[in-house]
């Protein structure tokens, strides 16, 4: 009797560890979200979306996430160009089943450059349009000089 006891309460305890993790992840079959079949239908359509960008010249697979949920398609990532970008919105639109794309991939927008944006970094600034600072660093270092005299 004692050994059926703990017999249960192990198998008890593993089946609440088993379905511990579906109660808790983010899964949009588990929140509620969306069918079973809907999800399956999901996946189908994300994978479609990736292995034609993956055979497309003009985008980096690599670089751009496709989620769906109820056939409405988000694009994040990175492209290089505008027609990049725009292309990956095309593959997505065009896959069976895709009810909307909403396309939030990313282009390159530079950096702001401070003086000549061709100079290499690791060499001195000649820009005289530029405070120099060692200059103000002088003149301020000896302002006080003065003001000690």
């Amino acid at each position: 009797m004692k050994f059926m006891k703990k017999e249960i309460a192990s198998i008890l305890l593993m089946s609440a560890v088993a379905v511990a993790p579906l109660a808790f992840t983010g899964c949009a079959v588990t929140q509620g979200r969306e069918t079973v079949g809907a999800y399956a239908k999901d996946k189908e359509i994300e994978t479609r979306i990736k292995t034609a960008m993956y055979a497309s010249p003009e985008v980096k697979g690599t670089q751009v996430s496709v989620s769906a949920l109820n056939g409405v398609v988000q694009l994040s990532g990175f492209a290089e160009s505008q027609e990049a970008k725009n292309r990956a919105g095309q593959i997505a639109e065009s896959v069976p089943g895709v009810v909307a794309v909403h396309n939030d991939i990313l282009l390159p927008t530079g950096r702001p450059t401070i003086g000549n944006p061709n100079q290499n970094p690791n060499e001195p600034n000649t820009n005289h349009s530029e405070p120099n600072t060692n200059q103000q660093n002088q003149n301020s270092s000896s302002d006080q000089n003065q003001n000690h005299q």
